[in-house]
């Protein structure tokens, strides 16, 4: 009944007290969080965000290392490893927050960018690979060795034996760890657990309201030239911004405009623009969220910009990661949104929806070509595709209108 409380507590928030709340700090109970997403209390104008408590994100992460020590698919030497220093990687993570948020010459970004580094890198750092340590993170573990080999030699080498029998009093830590998991499980709520009442479902709606409804939310997301700007440069991390999102979510983007989804290989894009920034001798750039200058639910994000001419669209499917050249994955139908042209190169079926994806993309962004990657392991081919204005105009305008 928590989440129907809090959320009950957000809708009243403006009347009560001429208040609305953007943020919720909260512990790993994802139920009040998804309840306020489904409800969206001060609309879809304005996301409540979630700010996970860091203490109980550090608790956790030792829960789960708890867990691991007592997990039989893990070797032996390696769990009690883990077991000897969980209170290390705790101490690892507060330090790197310390010191990124010491330093303020640098921006939040990078900050946030140095720290996930940190975080990612705290296990391996104290499993002994020092290779990705920043310098004021270790000494490439030359005080860890020092004092190793001090305490291996006042224990004859049997330290960590020595140190599990003190703390466990000579009784199985599986039983200990078995115990506590099943505190655990008791402690919490079952599958069955859900909303108190279901969500508010607007009936008989009149055809009037429903247009006048639509007009005011289009209304709603109408910007000027600085305003569409602004966004662009606040979304620049895509999927790590908030404003990311809540743009995004409100509008029709081009990689929805041929079907409602497209699907690509994302872990796979970081080295296919590798491959594509080594054949064109270009730097490819991020792109951020770019909106529609005369229609704002309109938007779009490449893959990629080069200067002011070009996007970037990359695809790299499932289906053709072992192929070794792109005739044979062609010849073996593994593409079926791409042919060979006449000069025996590749070229994207112009009624396939990723033509009209890269269209809308050169629409939006007000570019003339784009690049059309499809990579593989193995290959690399790419197609330099021109912007069509006729096939905007006739194919394309009048179905995605509102």
């Amino acid at each position: 009944m928590e989440a129907d409380a809090i959320a009950g507590g957000f809708k009243q928030s403006v009347e009560q007290h001429g208040l609305k709340y953007n943020k919720l700090i909260g512990d790993g109970d994802s139920s009040v969080s998804k309840r306020l997403a489904e409800i969206m209390p001060y609309g879809c104008r304005l996301l409540v965000k979630k700010i996970e408590c860091r203490n109980h994100l550090l608790r956790n992460y030792g829960t789960i290392l708890t867990a691991m020590t007592i997990n039989k698919k893990y070797p032996i030497p390696l769990r009690n490893h883990i077991r000897a220093n969980i209170l290390r990687f705790r101490y690892a993570i507060t330090k790197a927050i310390e010191y990124r948020n010491s330093l303020q010459r640098q921006s939040d970004y990078e900050r946030e960018v140095g720290l996930r580094k940190d975080i990612n890198n705290s296990f391996r750092h104290i499993l002994g690979s020092h290779d990705r340590c920043e310098k004021y993170f270790c000494k490439n573990s030359y005080n860890s060795r020092v004092e190793a080999a001090v305490i291996s030699y006042n224990s004859n080498g049997q330290f960590l034996r020595l140190l599990h029998k003190n703390i466990v009093n000579d009784i199985s830590p599986g039983i200990i760890g078995k115990k506590f998991i099943t505190s655990t499980e008791k402690k919490r709520v079952d599958e069955h657990y859900g909303l108190a009442e279901p969500l508010p479902v607007e009936e008989n709606m009149s055809k009037e309201t429903l247009q006048k409804l639509k007009e005011d939310f289009i209304s709603s997301l109408r910007l000027d030239r600085s305003g569409r700007l602004n966004i662009e440069t606040l979304t620049r991390q895509q999927a790590n911004s908030q404003i990311w999102h809540s743009e995004r979510r409100n509008r029709l983007t081009t990689s929805n405009f041929g079907r409602v989804a497209t699907y690509y290989g994302k872990a796979t894009e970081p080295e296919a623009i590798v491959a594509l920034e080594n054949i064109l001798k270009f730097k490819v750039n991020p792109c951020r969220l770019i909106i529609d200058e005369h229609f704002p639910y309109l938007a779009t994000t490449p893959d990629g910009i080069i200067d002011d001419d070009f996007v970037v669209e990359i695809k790299c499917p499932f289906a053709v990661r072992d192929s070794i050249t792109f005739l044979e994955a062609i010849n073996c139908k593994k593409l079926l949104f791409c042919r060979l042209n006449d000069n025996g190169a590749m070229e994207l079926k112009i009624d396939h929806h990723y033509y009209y994806q890269v269209q809308g993309q050169m629409h939006i962004s007000k570019r003339k070509f784009c690049y059309f990657v499809v990579h593989s392991k193995n290959w690399t081919d790419i197609q330099l595709i021109n912007y069509d204005e006729s096939f905007w105009d006739n194919k394309m305008i009048d179905k995605l209108k509102m």
